[in-house]
């Protein structure tokens, strides 16, 4: 009879441990400002700056799988930020519901040792059927065992994919600052409009104008790269559907091999000399191979003291060659 009282118990603790635990005594939350709501609702059209919504700020549960709620009191929960503080470092899933319009990485990251809070098993699940945009932090993709290549997700910060060789980007994927308006949105400044500056594109022609764009386009901006942390994107494929790259998005990728560029392609930010270039780094350890599809029309912003969308030294002749076919200026 013990034994099967032991069995009985040891198997209500492991499922209790498998699935999700949802209590909101478990959860520390606060209502958003009129800022914040403000600016979300930019980006948002479901989001009514009149009405009352939830931020999710911590997590005290012990549960491994932490589901976020969808409302508490019948408020609706739009926003989460909980980081997890070493207090319950055995989270291994967070589920993350269709409610959720701006999203903070979970799992923290220590930038010294390079290595997350959390063990490489945990993992980030969106759960429901997803209509509004997903404003998210770029750390979050490296913790999707699926990419949710349908939803439509506007990201800031760094972005981390994990230990894989190819990174597809999808369509419905943009980034920060271009084109929708500029913000850090992380937990600190969001509360401060004066991060939050509209992006206008500014074409450049000289000296005075790279400096005159410096000003409007990259001033309090915090810009979105791909981090390649193991060492082991080797190439990067822009899905078809895609319409611009933003500055300096790939100059962290030293091991990058091909980029593939699709003939939906309108736009490539120009690089800077002192933060990387758009599509591959002076630091990049090969020449690099950039395939553009036939028939594309692609606006480079380029010229000026400081611009420049890829080292030319570091190219292929073929890809110098389709570059200048499409009326790119190496300086």
């Amino acid at each position: 009879m013990k034994k099967k009282l032991t069995l009985l118990f040891l198997l209500t603790f492991v499922l209790s441990s498998i699935f999700a635990e949802y209590s909101e005594k478990d959860f520390e939350y606060r209502f958003l400002s009129k800022n914040q709501k403000s600016f979300l609702a930019k980006v948002e059209k479901s989001v009514n700056i009149d009405s009352d919504y939830l931020m999710i700020t911590e997590y005290k549960g012990k549960s491994n799988v932490v589901e976020i709620p969808k409302e508490i009191e019948g408020y609706p929960v739009i926003a989460s930020v909980f980081q997890n503080d070493g207090r319950n470092n055995k989270i291994t899933k967070v589920l993350v519901p269709e409610s959720i319009i701006w999203l903070s990485c979970p799992y923290i990251w220590h930038s010294r040792s390079e290595t997350y809070e959390n063990p490489l098993s945990a993992s980030i699940e969106l759960t429901g059927s997803r209509k509004a945009l997903l404003l998210m932090n770029g750390r979050c993709f490296r913790f999707f065992r699926k990419l949710p290549y349908d939803v439509n997700i506007l990201v800031n910060d760094e972005i981390h994919f994990g230990n894989v060789s190819t990174v597809k980007w999808s369509k419905n994927w943009k980034t920060n600052p271009h084109p929708r308006d500029c913000t850090d949105f992380g937990i600190n400044n969001l509360d401060n409009p004066g991060y939050w500056q509209e992006y206008k594109q500014v074409k450049v022609k000289g000296l005075w104008s790279d400096i005159k764009a410096g000003f409007q386009n990259e001033g309090g901006f915090y810009i979105p790269q791909v981090y390649d942390e193991y060492k082991s994107i080797k190439e990067f494929i822009f899905e078809e559907g895609c319409e611009e790259v933003t500055k300096c998005f790939l100059g962290k990728c030293n091991e990058l091999e091909k980029v593939i560029i699709p003939k939906s392609m309108k736009y490539i930010y120009r690089g800077h000399a002192n933060s990387g270039y758009t599509l591959c780094g002076e630091n990049i350890k090969q020449k690099i191979e950039i395939e553009v599809a036939p028939g594309a029309k692609i606006d480079f912003e380029a010229g000026g003291q400081f611009a420049s969308i890829i080292p030319e030294e570091k190219v292929s002749l073929k890809t110098r060659k389709r570059f200048q076919e499409l009326g790119y200026r190496f300086e």
